[in-house]
């Protein structure tokens, strides 16, 4: 049995042990939550925005897809991404410069499902919307039906409506 000290500080041992070896757990977020990956240039560049394209190549449960990032000021890039099914995903970055402050890192998080009463305090936790099989709706990416209202009165700021200011 591992037991769990902690000194007169409040630090615990074990979490000591965990970073003198060099060992971190992965961080955890939840399906379709964002997760945001940031990168320092080693190098400056004279216009980052045009002159630099940074990547992450996603891995997780039936994914491995590229996914690009963007320039945010000064030496720093971010990716954003988001896992789409649970379980453990990793990501290794690289760019169109070869600058080994955006190319070969790696790192991973591990993704857990929604519990049923979160989903329902969140529908945008369902997923990405998207067609239905037959084409003729919309619905979330887990199957739950997606109802689609809008509606714009374009013709209402027009001398058309005029707005009774004797109300």
């Amino acid at each position: 049995m591992i037991r769990n000290f902690t000194s007169k500080s409040g630090v615990s041992i074990a979490a000591l042990l965990l970073i003198a070896c060099g060992t971190a757990l992965a961080e955890s977020h939840h399906v379709w939550e964002k997760v945001e990956i940031t990168l320092h240039a080693n190098s400056s560049y004279e216009n980052p925005y045009t002159d630099v394209e940074v990547w992450v190549d996603l891995k997780g449960p039936g994914f491995d897809k590229r996914c690009y990032g963007f320039w945010d000021g000064g030496t720093t890039f971010r990716a954003r991404v988001l896992a789409t099914a649970p379980g453990t995903w990793t990501w290794r970055s690289g760019s169109s410069q070869s600058d080994s402050g955006l190319n070969g890192k790696t790192g991973k998080f591990t993704a857990t499902a929604w519990s049923q009463v979160q989903l329902e305090e969140n529908s945008c936790r369902r997923g990405m919307i998207k067609a239905s099989a037959n084409g003729h709706a919309f619905e979330y990416a887990d199957g739950a039906p997606f109802f689609l209202l809008g509606d714009t009165w374009w013709s209402i700021p027009t001398f058309r409506y005029r707005w009774n200011v004797n109300c």
